[in-house]
């Protein structure tokens, strides 16, 4: 990492799971002042086959204009959509350069990028492609003592972490499920059996929270 001195991360807007994904690396990687480069929606380029944005990111300048090309990093990290094609986009325009890492599976060709990190359930092989079990993140063992002493006192009876996403193009939920699962957790709780720790996600409607948080 000796000549590789400065970072931006790339990420959806949107996506906050790809922007702690791409935190989480650039982290392990000991840089202490990256530069987080959100990448907003664009209404134009959402209908075109993302292999064929990069004519139209010549004169894009929504997706480009919290992007100084003039002064582009040793290292990019992108992940997400709009992120991973102007990630390929800067690599093409300054060559050796910059390198780029993608995080997850860029359906675009390997060879825009240096490396590509995705989980092995994607099944993804080449050389510039590297697995990994689960997501990349930022939590390493030391932070997990740390928060583990600061809840002891306040969370003495066992803590269960329920992470609820919402409806899906591939998974339909009703509203009904999370009305249920709010009722056998409150029960748990008054039954002091359990503490929760929960997060929605992107996907959880608002009415999905309120019927859930009512519960």
């Amino acid at each position: 990492m000796s000549k590789i001195k400065t970072c931006w991360v790339l990420f959806d807007t949107e996506k906050k799971g790809s922007e702690n994904q791409c935190r989480g690396l650039a982290e392990a990687l000991e840089f202490k002042d990256y530069c987080l480069k959100p990448i907003s929606n664009s209404g134009l380029l959402r209908f075109i086959p993302r292999a064929f944005w990069f004519p139209f990111l010549e004169f894009q300048t929504g997706l480009l204009a919290n992007i100084s090309e003039d002064s582009l990093p040793d290292l990019v990290i992108s992940s997400g959509t709009r992120a991973s094609v102007v990630a390929a986009f800067l690599k093409k325009k300054a060559s050796e350069n910059v390198k780029v890492i993608n995080i997850l599976n860029p359906r675009l060709p390997h060879e825009f990028f240096d490396l590509i990190i995705t989980p092995e359930h994607d099944r993804l092989k080449g050389a510039n492609i590297l697995t990994t079990l689960g997501s990349v993140h930022s939590l390493t063992s030391e932070k997990l003592q740390q928060e583990t002493v600061k809840k002891h006192k306040a969370l003495k009876k066992p803590v269960v972490t329920v992470l609820l996403g919402g409806p899906s193009k591939s998974f339909k939920m009703d509203k009904s499920h999370f009305e249920t699962l709010g009722h056998q957790m409150a029960h748990l709780y008054r039954a002091q059996q359990a503490n929760f720790l929960v997060s929605f996600s992107r996907r959880t409607p608002a009415d999905f929270k309120e019927v859930f948080l009512k519960a």
